[in-house]
């Protein structure tokens, strides 16, 4: 499988580069204080913005964010239709105002089903697509347009709305945080009557290249060669290579006994160990590894994971297993509690990788998150 970059300019196949769940720390303050203040979230959970949004929150957000579409929610929730406009939609639903709304509005008809899905995780395009007719910025359509949603793409770019682009992938499903920071930069533009948003932050590295499919504005960008992810492809069944941080080819074991510390730690003398989902299933990996050891323990893994902290948004992670190579793409990482299991809850597939922190210390556990990218069969 396959994603498109969301770049400046273009929309490219994306290569070795990823949607990154999370930005720097902190990078959200602003559109989480924003929208608290409006009435649209609460500021108390800005810890859930690396989780995906589902259909019914994100029109939650997009309408509560601004006065003349939240008035329209009310008047929704008071003559609410006995006629269910979507057939998943039951009036006595919390959202069912919202969808009415939304419908109203023309910031959505559904699906030709007459379905809205709306417990369901949204790609960044529909997202982006929302938040554009809901504040009615004008779009058009032009003779290269390809995909359905470009229009929208293209105004989104042009008024910054999208923060760092070139790292920001189609196809990926959207997170809180990077919904609510759109909601934000948009609403900032309309108020201060802004030709686009003004980003005082500075610009993030752009760290992979890909291959232009689609113009998505006038202004064209070269990209680079794309890498060969068959490369890094292995002859295991179950494997793991990070390459900026040396790894090749290293062997990812399923314990055979998950019920105890010691079945849990048998795999770390050959490798690193597995939990959880696997490779192509849609849910939550857990590659564990060793970030440190005791003197005496001389295995080459007792270490294998101790620069993981090195890793960055947009570096590659190849995953081999059961005849295919699956590619991710960092997205960030963060220090958790040894007991924490929220990262591998939710919806959509990620890999995450997972060890000790800091080094020689287990009070802490250190996770790096990445997403897929890409599929290739290798035999």
């Amino acid at each position: 499988m396959r994603y498109h970059l969301l770049s400046l300019g273009v929309l490219v196949l994306f290569s070795t580069g990823f949607l990154p769940v999370t930005t720097a720390a902190g990078s959200y303050d602003d559109a989480y204080r924003f929208l608290a203040d409006a009435g649209a979230i609460d500021s108390s959970n800005s810890s859930n913005a690396p989780e995906v949004i589902s259909r019914a929150e994100l029109l939650r957000v997009l309408l509560d964010a601004r006065p003349d579409t939240r008035a329209r929610v009310e008047n929704a929730r008071i003559r609410l239709s006995k006629l269910p406009l979507f057939l998943d939609v039951e009036p006595s639903e919390w959202y069912a105002p919202y969808a009415q709304a939304a419908f109203t509005g023309l910031v959505t008809t559904g699906f030709p089903d007459r379905t809205l899905r709306p417990n369901e995780p949204v790609p960044v395009e529909e997202g982006i697509t929302l938040l554009m007719r809901a504040f009615r910025e004008r779009t058009v359509y032009i003779e290269s347009d390809t995909e359905w949603f470009a229009p929208f793409v293209r105004a989104a770019l042009a008024k910054n709305v999208v923060a760092r682009p070139r790292s920001v992938m189609l196809g990926q499903l959207l997170t809180r945080g990077q919904f609510y920071d759109m909601v934000y930069r948009m609403s900032v533009v309309e108020r201060d009557h802004l030709v686009a948003f003004i980003d005082h932050r500075p610009p993030a590295p752009v760290y992979s290249p890909g291959i232009a499919i689609a113009a998505a504005a006038t202004q064209q960008v070269q990209p680079s060669a794309p890498v060969d992810a068959r490369q890094y492809a292995s002859a295991q069944n179950f494997a793991i290579s990070i390459p900026s941080l040396g790894i090749k080819d290293l062997a990812v074991i399923h314990p055979q006994d998950a019920q105890t510390s010691d079945g849990l730690l048998a795999p770390l003398q050959h490798g690193v160990g597995h939990l959880f989902s696997y490779p192509g299933r849609g849910g939550k990996i857990m590659v564990y590894g060793h970030s440190s050891g005791y003197s005496w323990d001389v295995s080459k893994y007792t270490k294998i994971f101790r620069q993981v902290n090195r890793l960055r948004p947009g570096d590659a992670v190849y995953v081999t297993y059961n005849g295919t190579l699956y590619v991710y793409s960092v997205t960030g990482q963060q220090t958790i509690s040894p007991k924490d299991a929220t990262p591998f809850t939710g919806q959509g597939e990620e890999l995450i990788l997972y060890t000790c922190w800091p080094p020689n210390s287990i009070k802490q556990r250190l996770i790096i998150r990445a997403s897929p990218v890409e599929t290739v069969a290798v035999r």
